[in-house]
């Protein structure tokens, strides 16, 4: 996944903060600042795919700022889920550009429609 020189870039330059259920692992920068002021915070995340959408909800307010408070770790999706209501959907990936995405009934309709335009 990821090479010895990001690696050890990461633990010279960042302290790890934690980690959620899903083994992604959050890092806050020893020196770099961002326009607040701040240090910047980030994500590693633990599938070879980058995906924003599988960072949960908790995790995503605080690497944006908006919350001070580190979530605690949960090691295991059991509890994750048992910590969640029964109506709450379980989470898809981002099907954007695959052949899963969503499509209207007039989406499809007008995509057979559809006309070279050429001027006369």
């Amino acid at each position: 996944m990821f090479s010895l020189i990001e690696k050890s870039f990461i633990t010279l330059f960042a302290s790890k903060i934690g980690e959620d259920y899903l083994g992604n692992s959050y890092y806050i920068s020893k020196f770099s600042k961002n326009y607040l002021g701040k240090n910047k915070r980030f994500v590693v995340y633990d599938s070879s795919t980058q995906e924003p959408t599988k960072v949960e909800p908790k995790w995503h307010s605080w690497l944006h700022y908006l919350s001070e408070d580190i979530p605690l770790l949960v090691n295991d999706e059991k509890t994750h889920q048992n910590n969640q209501k029964s109506t709450i959907k379980q989470r898809l990936p981002n099907l954007t550009g695959t052949r899963f995405s969503y499509l209207s009934k007039m989406s499809k309709l007008n995509t057979e429609k559809i006309a070279i335009w050429r001027p006369e």
